[in-house]
């Protein structure tokens, strides 16, 4: 029987919010860009990042992430949707996972001059600043 980790004792809602604060950690360390259109991808081009190495991802790709960083388990090189979907579903809805993935490709907040790093840090912080459940209502100013 293995030892529990420090993330396995948390409750769901405490374990989304160490997700999305790892995220804004990833992202200011430089270790994840936010990018649209793709789920992750290393940064050197190729498909396949390891644990670990630099990547580029869209708001579910960096959860996903984040997510085998603290909860310590194995790595899905290159996650297709069904992976990712089903991988952050013992974390989120799928209505949550539906509505971060809406808000990060742009097409449920209107921030026409919003980066994409300004919308992931926005989505992040939402889900930080509401006790781990983004609220899709709920703007975040971005400059």
């Amino acid at each position: 029987m293995s030892k529990k980790t420090k993330f396995d004792r948390m409750t769901k809602p405490q374990q989304r919010v160490a997700i999305a604060k790892d995220v804004l950690k990833q992202i200011h360390a430089g270790r994840i860009k936010a990018k649209t259109m793709i789920y992750v991808r290393a940064l050197n081009g190729g498909y396949r990042p390891k644990p670990g190495q630099p990547c580029k991802a869209c708001a579910l790709g960096a959860l996903f992430v984040s997510k085998y960083a603290l909860a310590n388990g194995m790595w899905i090189s290159d996650p297709g949707q069904e992976e990712l979907h089903g991988s952050l579903a013992l974390y989120f809805s799928k209505y949550q996972l539906k509505d971060i993935e809406n808000a990060f490709e742009g097409h449920l907040w209107n921030h026409e001059h919003a980066n994409d790093e300004d919308r992931m840090i926005a989505i992040m912080q939402n889900i930080v600043d509401h006790n781990g459940t983004f609220k899709k209502n709920v703007m975040y100013e971005m400059v």
